[in-house]
């Protein structure tokens, strides 16, 4: 017989290595299946790909990314086109991901749901049992594709949830990600371990306490720290533009508070509003009054090894996000990003900046008082000890230690035991 041992085999074999004294502190390489709602690429390089990019150098990573039909409601896929890609990044790592945008069938979304499953289903065993064995993980960044656990018979069933997506305002019939309250609901009571980015939002779901940990964001403090140092020149669509300079990259969605940016570019003329970043959920036409702006600069996405270069011009970082429920649950990954890179970071209030960033963060409570927030900064001479003070907050986040953590409480020995 040849192939993987299968999941079921893996369990028993570990429990009996486990009781008769045979176990290591070495894990057998497992498979985790991840499946979430972001594309790998290296112009959002967010949660997912930092955890899974690292969790693949002891494990098989098969990273699935649910179908694009965002993209194709907002008219960013062509029309009638099907594309299903699946690639080796390196032994450990596969990118997959499936889209089939087509408008005659815009009703018929419960069809793509059970073909995206099947074609899903189809690739990932195929990459299991080629490549890829051992204990399975399946690792959800998004409540889809949920019948892959009773299909695919997990070991383990993780949710690592980042958001409140049910708060999110594309969440709209006809979307893919309609329905995602009841999807959710499923997830949360089905999986065996569920890691949250924000406090607030596991907070105020008590019911699933006993099964909840809390892991905030981390940050790869060595490549923004690059950020303070004079010697890189800066890119050539930042070099020329008016100073003081606000800057953010990140999204370019419906989260960010483009009023309280409008308000702070028109009231200032003489500061650039400089935004980085894809453009996802909207699109140009819903904020064309604030892009015509002259002092505005959106530069479209740009590289995560470029980043660094960027914060270099920036005078201050921004978090401009809504303080409704679209923005209320957010920690985002770019705090600690623009910290290691040493600027100053002036934020809307965001519960999670106020909660765990106070000491560093400049939060305005309002659109005016985030003006004077970045007026005040902008008065006073850059301070080293407070770029010091930044990069060593920075430091205390790290994405190996984090990681390191989630793999013990979702991966622990004796293999797939409680979580204690």
């Amino acid at each position: 017989m040849t192939g993987p041992l299968p999941s079921k085999g893996w369990k028993i074999l570990s429990l009996l290595r486990y009781k008769h004294g045979m176990a290591t502190s070495k894990k057998p390489k497992a498979t985790i299946v991840c499946i979430s709602h972001l594309e790998w690429t290296d112009t959002l390089f967010q949660r997912p790909q930092q955890v899974m990019s690292r969790l693949s150098k002891r494990h098989h990573v098969i990273y699935y990314k649910e179908w694009a039909f965002r993209e194709w409601i907002h008219g960013k896929a062509a029309p009638g086109s099907i594309a299903g890609l699946c690639r080796k990044v390196n032994s450990s790592l596969a990118i997959c991901d499936f889209a089939m945008p087509l408008p005659r069938f815009r009703n018929h979304l419960k069809l793509f749901e059970d073909i995206g499953h099947w074609l899903a289903l189809r690739r990932i065993r195929s990459l299991i049992g080629e490549d890829f064995g051992g204990p399975l993980i399946l690792w959800y960044y998004f409540p889809v594709f949920l019948e892959l656990i009773r299909s695919l018979g997990p070991d383990r069933v993780v949710y690592e949830c980042m958001d409140n997506y049910v708060a999110l305002s594309h969440n709209t019939p006809g979307s893919i990600v309609a329905g995602v309250k009841e999807r959710e609901a499923r997830l949360l009571q089905r999986a065996d371990i569920i890691f949250y980015g924000s406090q607030t939002l596991m907070d105020e779901r008590s019911g699933h306490r006993h099964k909840s940990r809390h892991f905030p964001t981390g940050v790869d403090t060595e490549h923004f720290a690059r950020g303070m140092e004079g010697q890189a020149p800066l890119p050539a669509d930042i070099k020329g533009l008016q100073k003081p300079m606000l800057g953010y990259w990140g999204a370019v969605d419906q989260r960010i508070d483009y009023a309280v940016l409008d308000r702070c570019a028109r009231q200032r003329p003489d500061w650039s509003i400089v935004l980085i970043g894809p453009m996802v959920t909207i699109s140009e036409r819903d904020i064309s009054s604030f892009l015509a702006l002259p002092n505005v600069h959106w530069l479209g996405p740009k590289a995560y090894q470029e980043l660094p270069r960027y914060a270099r011009a920036f005078d201050i970082c921004m978090l401009p996000f809504k303080t409704t429920d679209e923005g209320k649950y957010l920690n985002p990954t770019k705090t600690l990003e623009y910290l290691a890179a040493g600027r100053p970071v002036v934020s809307t209030k965001i519960p999670e900046i106020e909660r765990f960033y106070s000491d560093m963060v400049a939060v305005a409570q309002s659109g005016s008082d985030l003006v004077r927030k970045c007026e005040s900064i902008l008065a006073r001479e850059p301070d080293p000890v407070e770029q010091d003070r930044r990069l060593a907050k920075a430091k205390g986040h790290s994405w190996n230690a984090m990681v390191d953590q989630m793999e013990k409480i979702a991966m622990p020995l004796p293999l797939f035991s409680d979580v204690s």
